[in-house]
């Protein structure tokens, strides 16, 4: 823990980049699954750690669980982080060039953060998801966002998380905390941040000469059926599950 202290704050003083990034990252990554699994390590002070070491974690194997399992649990920070990263909707845009360092650093860290947490609250160890646990954090979340003049950025940083969730005992996407999330708060904000969510953690898409839009139109089939068997139930998610295999069978053509 000490020398990783000093070796960030050794970085952020030089701005200096290791000759070997990739070698770099790989060992780094080993030392925090070392450090995340020991009971002797102090949590805060790995959050911290996490925190400083974020730009060098980005291509390694390993989320920074420590962070992440704080913003599934504290929809404070939650909101907190995404203030660093994002303007309040009422105010006037940012002129990079007078933010301190400080605030471009916290910008940046705070930006890959959010990109890279895809852990719900109320999400169980056996994948299974706690709604009620759920609804207290976006409720939460989304009057912490709306105070910090951020309600519909807020909005769609939730969808884009809970894009990320597991299917359904019953083989359905989403789960079933969702889906009641989806229908109690009827909010278009929060479908479309899904929508960019599911769209997003697709990645990139690979495929031979003349397959052309085969992999869409089968995601337009796989949204569309799941929409069908959850429409009497949820029918609000089902809209929202026929609006993305619309989208698919748009890309596919």
């Amino acid at each position: 823990m000490t020398i990783l202290e000093q070796v960030a704050a050794a970085s952020s003083n030089t701005k200096q980049e290791p000759s070997n990034p990739g070698t770099f990252q790989h060992h780094l990554a080993q030392v925090f699954r070392v450090l995340e699994k020991s009971l002797d390590v102090d949590r805060r002070q790995l959050a911290q750690l996490e925190w400083a070491f974020l730009p060098c974690l980005r291509y390694s194997k390993y989320s920074p669980r420590v962070l992440h399992g704080e913003l599934a649990g504290n929809p404070q920070f939650f909101a907190e982080i995404l203030s660093w990263v994002f303007k309040a909707e009422d105010a006037e845009p940012r002129d990079v060039t007078t933010s301190s360092e400080t605030e471009k650093v916290r910008a940046e860290l705070g930006y890959e953060l959010l990109s890279t947490w895809h852990q719900l609250p109320g999400l169980r160890e056996d994948g299974t998801i706690d709604t009620e646990q759920l609804k207290r954090w976006v409720r939460a979340a989304r009057e912490a966002c709306y105070a910090k003049g951020r309600g519909t950025t807020g909005d769609h940083q939730i969808g884009q998380m809970l894009a990320y969730a597991p299917d359904a005992l019953d083989g359905i996407w989403p789960d079933i905390a969702v889906r009641d999330v989806l229908e109690e708060l009827e909010s278009g904000e929060i479908e479309r941040g899904i929508a960019i969510g599911v769209d997003n953690k697709r990645g990139a898409t690979f495929r031979e000469v003349g397959k052309g839009g085969q992999q869409e139109k089968t995601l337009a089939v796989h949204y569309r059926t799941h929409a069908d068997c959850i429409v009497d139930t949820w029918p609000r998610t089902a809209a929202l599950l026929q609006r993305i295999a619309t989208i698919y069978d748009m890309e596919a053509r």
